[in-house]
């Protein structure tokens, strides 16, 4: 059961002016993201760091900050890993769980997993699909504007 009153006919919904000329697309620009100093500083994070940059043209500069964490996390992974071989210490276990644990959020952050880039394509995609409908629904109220 609806509340309140019917809509007017003819209102004009959620205000705006209607376009009057066609908006062009611009080309947006891929900028490089920097490496940190910390990161830069330390060779094994530095390794991490260009083996992760090398193929990912989807990493933004607002994500470096989260990219660092994720090589220190990995870097702390390896020499748990390397000191688990010699001696089976329960608090070395726990740490290399601590930094398995970070490596996977922040992976999934970073979109690193298949299950996070499958997620991640299946968002972008909805949005297209979203803006093209909106787009598309404008320009088919705009054209019923002009006809009346």
């Amino acid at each position: 059961m609806a509340r309140g009153r019917k809509p007017k006919q003819n209102a004009q919904r959620r205000g705006g002016l209607m376009p009057t000329s066609h908006v062009e697309p611009v080309e947006a620009a891929i900028v490089p993201v920097e490496m940190p100093a910390r990161v830069a500083s330390n060779p094994e994070m530095a390794e991490k760091w260009t083996a992760y940059i090398a193929d990912r043209r989807a990493i933004q500069p607002e994500d470096a900050p989260l990219l660092e964490s994720w090589c220190f996390w990995a870097v702390i992974a390896d020499q748990c890993a390397r000191d688990l071989d010699e001696s089976a210490d329960p608090d070395l276990i726990r740490k290399m769980e601590k930094a398995t644990t970070m490596l996977l959020r922040l992976g999934d952050a970073l979109n690193m997993s298949p299950l996070s880039r499958q997620r991640a394509g299946l968002v972008a995609a909805m949005t297209v699909s979203t803006q093209a409908d909106v787009v598309s629904k404008t320009r088919a109220a705009y054209g019923r504007l002009n006809e009346a």
